[in-house]
């Protein structure tokens, strides 16, 4: 239940975002960043809410799942 409302919220928000505030960022780029970050941080927290929170932080600092980089 939490999974598909923090989802549908997180998707709500960056639609905003890119709807109303994007075309506006020149004037008002606070309210295009707050929401637009605000969108990402419920559309992660939805996968908390699916998997767990332990596991998925488990999940989000394994290795097989990590960014390898080129440099040192």
């Amino acid at each position: 239940m939490y999974f598909g409302l923090f989802l549908a919220s997180g998707i709500f928000l960056v639609f905003i975002a890119f709807t109303i505030f994007l075309p506006v960022m020149v004037i008002m780029p606070q309210k295009f960043a707050i929401c637009f970050t605000m969108g990402c941080a419920f559309i992660i927290g939805s996968f908390f809410a699916l998997k767990g929170p332990k596991n998925q932080l488990f999940h989000m600092i394994s290795r097989e799942v990590s960014v390898h980089f080129p440099c040192p």
